[in-house]
């Protein structure tokens, strides 16, 4: 089984007043070609996603194409897809980070927003949650299996 774990994107920062965004839109182009070249099976993304709880649209906009290219490039090649694990960290709204959960189920993306979420049982993309509890999920296809430990970061 093949892991890609990454954290700490930030998308949407500012330096003395610069947005990084192209340079972010350049850093997840060669992600999404890391991902594809390695065959990853899973993809995960520990926290820090966007630089602020309320992240400029277009952040949002490349992170959400950025799941879309790794999810949908492996069904036009007719591989199984990766999956991905989504977990909030402290610069992440949880709440606005989970939302689009109904969405990204089908496409085998998990999103874990607070420490103490029970990811649903059932069918991730080509994966499936076989248990899960606080703080973790089991995932398993065909013969291989995985326990992720899903621990966001516990805001006040």
């Amino acid at each position: 089984m093949r892991l890609i774990h990454t954290a700490d994107w930030h998308l949407g920062k500012h330096i003395e007043g610069h947005s990084r965004l192209e340079e972010q839109e350049l850093f997840l182009e060669d992600f999404v070609n890391i991902v594809k070249e390695r065959d990853a099976d899973v993809v995960l993304i520990a926290g820090d996603i966007y630089d602020s709880s309320n992240p400029p649209a277009k952040a949002e906009q490349l992170f959400y194409d950025t799941l879309k290219k790794i999810s949908f490039d492996y069904a036009v090649v007719e591989k199984e897809s990766s999956i991905q694990v989504l977990i909030a960290g402290n610069h992440d709204n949880p709440d606005r980070l989970v939302s689009a959960t109904p969405l990204a189920m089908e496409h085998g993306i998990i999103m874990v927003g607070t420490p103490k979420t029970v990811i649903p049982k059932g069918q991730y993309g080509s994966w499936e949650v076989c248990r899960s509890g606080e703080g973790y999920i089991k995932i398993e296809r065909k013969s291989e299996q995985a326990v992720v430990l899903t621990v966001p970061f516990p805001s006040e």
